[in-house]
């Protein structure tokens, strides 16, 4: 009886020592993997902030080169015009005083100084348009150029975080994993 009871115990001790080695391996493959999980979480969350902040730095520039074009257009288009109505105003000028020859003599030489006081009026409100296309060009560029470090330091900062989280995480999770193993 007591050879069958030494075997029983015998058993009994393999049996809960494999337990707790069976034990211990899955509280292990546990930790591990809630710490991979973790971590990977992790990083798609980093990944995912640091496509927001560049989608975000895209539409940004988009919109300042949406206005940039839509106020050059309008400052082109104000040039034209300006070079049009010069154009128009002579030619009204000369029009009249050639069709008006009565009048000439009335006026004497009026039409003359009127048409050259239109053109005068007319080059002024000409090159002020030209003078605002171009300040406006200027103001663009500036800002586009004052954009671009932003952007980088914004893609360089939010690298540099990425890679210190990652870097705490995975610190964090080899130490957890020796103290689980020891």
């Amino acid at each position: 009886m007591a050879s069958v009871e030494a075997v029983v115990a015998t058993i009994n001790y393999i049996g809960n020592g494999a337990t707790y080695c069976v034990t211990t391996l899955l509280n292990l493959n546990h930790l591990v993997v809630s710490k991979a999980v973790l971590f990977v979480s992790f990083l798609l969350s980093c990944t995912r902030s640091w496509l927001e902040l560049l989608t975000e730095a895209v539409r940004i520039v988009l919109e300042d080169l949406i206005l940039f074009l839509q106020e050059t257009g309008e400052g082109t288009l104000r040039i034209c015009n300006a070079v049009f109505d010069v154009f128009d105003g002579v030619f009204d000028r000369i029009v009249w005083a050639a069709t008006g020859a009565d009048a000439f003599v009335r006026a004497g030489c009026g039409g003359v100084t009127d048409a050259a006081i239109q053109t005068y009026l007319s080059l002024c409100a000409c090159m002020a348009s030209v003078k605002n296309f171009v300040c406006l060009v200027g103001s663009t560029v500036i800002l586009m150029v004052k954009l671009i470090p932003t952007t980088l330091y914004m893609l360089v900062s939010s690298s540099g975080t990425l890679v210190l989280r990652a870097a705490f995480s995975i610190k964090a999770m080899l130490k957890n994993s020796l103290e689980v193993a020891t």
